[in-house]
């Protein structure tokens, strides 16, 4: 087994503080008595965006880290730009953004992802094997960083 990687670490911060997350909206939801019948369209709209938007981001996120991610932080910027819009205020506080955080971290994955080079393979022992012909001979030969198998006429880095 590999150790894990910074990359590793951090999903798995976001997948538990995601979880943490949409509990404590649920709670809210519960604990509050949402009444459907009782929501004006303009409260519709600004709970599209927190918490319906931010919840299913971060469960999107889960399987599609760019995507999940981005839905998660656009949802809350547009509920920030929203609540500014009909108050001329914005949502005090940093409750919204403490909530909508792991879709942040989610994002930091998945560009860590993309601009991580691989690892590199293990170095083996020239004398080992050959790296062309897998014979347990030293029949290499090197010249200007590539090898050459005595037994095969290719050259290979």
């Amino acid at each position: 087994m590999t150790a894990p990687t910074g990359t590793h670490l951090l999903r798995w911060v976001a997948r538990v503080w995601s979880i943490g997350s949409i509990g404590v909206l649920l709670l809210f939801l519960v604990g509050e008595g949402f009444n459907p019948t009782e929501t004006t369209p303009a409260e519709w709209v600004g709970l599209s965006l927190f918490p319906a938007g931010m919840s299913l981001g971060m469960v999107l996120a889960w399987r599609w880290e760019g995507v999940g991610g981005a839905l998660t932080v656009g949802s809350l910027l547009a509920f920030y730009g929203y609540e500014w819009l009909l108050s001329g205020s914005f949502p005090r506080g940093w409750g919204f953004v403490g909530l909508a955080a792991p879709g942040a971290l989610f994002l930091g994955c998945w560009w860590l992802e993309r601009h991580t080079p691989p690892p590199s393979p293990p170095l083996r022992a020239m004398s080992d094997r050959c790296l062309i012909c897998q014979t347990r001979q030293t029949c290499q030969t090197r010249q200007s960083g590539l090898v050459r198998c005595r037994h095969l006429t290719r050259w290979a880095a």
